[in-house]
């Protein structure tokens, strides 16, 4: 923990042996911290260049990996943001979840500008049934 309470934890298991990542998703190497930068869907990144190869970490996956154990799989489990906003990187905000698990999560705006869940249909007598 540093004097601002953050907890910090190296990023050696994935490679990144002197960077360490926040439990915010906040990036730094010694003393020096970088800014992620943002994608049009709001995910926060960090860019690396070990051995000179190109590498795109997303914030959220490197606070998964250090604080929750998370070993990236491809699709099978993802990092899910639980209150949706894919801006709060905080470890407290995480979860490993499927990735059907994630995508059930998802929702979409109706034309009535009202959310409607993926998978959901809502039956004529207005009680909320999975399809």
């Amino acid at each position: 923990m540093n004097k601002e309470g953050e907890v910090w934890k190296s990023l050696e298991s994935i490679g990144l042996p002197k960077y360490s990542i926040s439990e915010s998703g906040k990036l730094r190497r010694g003393l020096k911290h970088y800014t992620g930068s943002k994608r049009r869907n709001g995910y926060i990144y960090y860019e690396f260049r070990p051995k000179g190869e190109r590498k795109l970490y997303m914030a959220h996956q490197l606070v998964a990996i250090a604080f929750l154990g998370h070993t990236p799989c491809g699709n099978k489990l993802v990092v899910d943001h639980i209150d949706g906003n894919p801006e709060n990187n905080h470890v407290l905000n995480l979860q490993i979840i499927t990735q059907r698990e994630n995508l059930s999560k998802d929702k979409k705006i109706n034309l009535h500008n009202t959310q409607v869940f993926i998978g959901i249909k809502k039956p004529t007598n207005g009680l909320l049934k999975s399809q």
